[in-house]
C-alpha cells in the first residue's frame, strides 16, 4: 500500500477529492500519524503533516479504518480550521516521524525560536525541506539571516537521522512545540522554546511547580533555608524547579529529592553537558525521579549568555518564584523579571542586613514581593497547608544527648568547641553523635570543624 505521505500529497488544500477516502489505521500508525478520539468516540480532528501541507479533517473512526470526510487547509490557517471544528471533537496535532530529525538539525544550527520555526516550516513545507533547500531558497525566505552559510556547511557533515538515533540511544529525547507532550504552560510565555531536550520524565513539566533560585556563592544560612523550603514545598505536592547551578539551586534540588518529591533542572548548556561537573550525581538523581531539560542543542557548552535565556523557562514552568539570597545585581533577579512579565508570583526570603547576599532579596520585599519565613508563607498564597510530617524511624531513635546538640545548632555555623562546652559531652562521644546525625541528614559538617542544622526533627 502507498505510504500515507504520498497518498495525501496528491491532493492540495481544499481539494474535494479527499472526501470519501478510506485509509487503514495501520498505514497511519506506521507513518507516525496520531489522532485523538472525540468525546462520543466516533468523530476526531487531526492535523496531518505531509508534503508541506497541514491537513485538518473530520474523521469517522471504526478502529480498523479512518474515513476522511472533512476539509483541508494550509498550516498557516490552522487556527481557522480549529475554530470551525473545535466543538466536534478534540484537536490533535501530529507530525510525521521522519520530520523530527530534520527539525532538530535545523534547530541545532539556527537555534530558531518557536515563532521562527513555525514560519520556516510554513514557508518551506517541513523540516526536511528546510534542511535540503539550496542557498538561494534559504536566502529568499528572509528567515535565516546570517545562518545560511552555517546551515549549508552543517549539511556536509551532519546526518540528521544518525544524530537523532544516537540521541535516543543515549537516553535523551526531544519534544518540539508541535508535540502533544510539550508543556501547555510554556506555550503561554513570550517566545517559548521551539525544542525541549530532556532526560527523565517529561510529563513532570505539567506538574504544578514552584521555582527556588538564588546566589551561587550562598552562605550556610541560605543553603539551609533553600533546602528546607524545597523539602517542605515538595512534601506539599509541588515540583521544585531550579537551574542546577552551585549554591541555592543545588540545595533546592536536594531538598526536593530528600522529600521523595518532584524536581526539574533547567540547564544553561546542552542536555548532555553537565555543569557544574560536581553535580553529576545530582543530575542522575533528578533524571531518575524528575526531569532535566534544556532548550540548547546537544553538546552546547555552558556559555554565560545561555543562563539569562534559560531563566524564562524556570519562571515559565512555575506558579511562583522564591528567591533565597541574591546580591543587588544577581542573575536570580533576571528570573524575577521574567516571572513578573509572565504574571507569576514572586517571593523573597530575608537575610542578615550585614550580608551582600541580602541586598537583592530585601529590595524585592520593598518592591512588593511576599516575605517568606517558612513554606507555609508560600502555600497560604495558594490556599494550601503543609502536610503533617510522618515521624521517621531515625527521629524516633534520637536520645537526650542528640537533643542537646540540636538545641545548640541552627542555620549559622557552630564550632565543635562550642558544642563541647555547651553539651558537656566528651569529645569522643560528641564526635560519634555528630557523625550519626550527619549520616541521617539532620546536620551538616562544614570545613574547620563547624556544623549547622539542616532540618528539625
Amino acid at each position: 500500500m502507498m505510504a500515507v505521505g504520498e497518498y495525501l500529497s496528491r491532493y492540495r488544500p481544499g481539494s474535494a477529492a479527499l472526501k470519501g477516502m478510506t485509509v487503514k489505521t495501520k498505514v497511519l500508525r506506521e507513518a507516525g500519524v496520531h489522532w485523538e478520539v472525540g468525546e462520543e468516540g466516533s468523530v476526531i480532528i487531526a492535523l496531518f503533516y505531509a508534503s508541506g501541507y497541514g491537513l485538518v479533517s473530520l474523521f469517522d473512526y471504526s478502529g480498523e479504518k479512518v474515513y476522511i470526510g472533512g476539509d483541508t487547509c494550509r498550516l498557516g490557517y490552522l487556527c481557522l480550521a480549529i475554530s470551525i471544528f473545535q466543538n466536534r471533537g478534540r484537536v490533535g496535532m501530529a507530525m510525521l516521524r521522519d520530520e523530527i530529525p530534520y527539525i532538530l538539525a535545523v534547530h541545532s544550527v539556527t537555534f530558531a525560536g518557536s515563532r521562527k520555526m513555525r514560519k520556516l516550516i510554513d514557508y518551506f513545507g517541513g523540516g526536511k525541506k528546510i534542511w535540503e533547500a539550496d542557498a538561494s531558497e534559504l536566502q529568499a525566505s528572509l528567515l535565516l539571516s546570517g545562518k545560511v552559510e552555517e546551515l549549508m556547511a552543517a549539511r556536509r557533515k551532519y546526518d540528521p537521522r544518525r544524530e537523532y538515533e544516537n540521541m535516543i540511544r543515549r537516553g535523551y529525547r526531544a519534544t518540539t512545540i508541535f508535540d502533544d507532550e510539550y508543556p501547555e504552560v510554556l506555550k503561554t510565555i513570550y517566545n517559548p522554546p521551539a525544542v525541549l531536550y530532556s532526560r527523565g520524565q517529561i510529563e513532570k513539566l505539567n506538574h504544578k511547580g514552584l521555582a527556588i533560585v538564588g546566589a551561587r556563592k550562598a552562605s550556610s544560612y541560605g543553603r539551609n533555608v533553600a533546602r528546607g523550603l524545597a523539602r517542605d514545598l515538595a512534601r506539599a505536592g509541588y515540583c521544585i524547579i531550579s537551574g542546577m547551578a552551585r549554591g541555592i539551586d543545588t540545595e533546592a534540588h536536594r531538598g526536593a529529592l530528600e522529600a521523595d518529591g518532584c524536581t526539574v533542572a533547567v540547564l544553561g548548556s546542552g542536555i548532555d553537558v553537565i555543569y557544574p561537573r560536581e553535580n553529576t550525581g545530582l543530575y542522575d538523581r533528578i533524571a531518575a525521579s524528575g526531569v532535566v531539560i534544556s532548550e540548547f542543542p546537544l553538546h552546547s557548552p555552558p556559555e554565560s549568555k545561555n543562563f539569562p535565556i534559560r531563566n524564562r523557562i524556570i519562571s515559565g514552568l512555575s506558579r511562583g518564584v522564591v528567591v533565597v539570597e541574591a546580591r543587588a545585581r544577581s542573575g536570580a533577579l533576571i528570573t524575577v523579571d521574567f516571572a513578573l512579565e509572565q504574571g507569576r508570583d514572586v517571593f523573597a526570603v530575608p537575610g542578615p542586613i550585614t550580608s551582600k547576599n541580602s541586598e537583592g532579596t530585601h529590595n524585592l520585599i520593598k518592591q512588593g514581593a511576599k516575605l517568606v519565613g517558612s513554606a507555609e508563607d508560600v502555600l497560604e498564597e495558594y490556599q494550601l497547608t503543609l502536610r503533617p510530617q510522618t515521624i521517621t524511624q531515625s527521629s524516633s531513635r534520637l536520645g537526650k544527648e542528640d537533643g542537646q546538640i540540636l538545641e545548640l545548632l541552627g542555620p549559622e555555623p557552630i564550632h565543635l568547641d562550642q558544642l563541647v562546652s555547651g553539651t558537656g559531652l566528651k569529645p569522643g562521644v560528641l564526635a560519634s553523635l555528630l557523625l550519626r546525625l550527619e549520616m541521617e541528614g539532620i546536620i551538616e559538617a562544614l570545613p574547620g570543624n563547624y556544623f549547622i542544622k539542616l532540618r528539625d526533627v
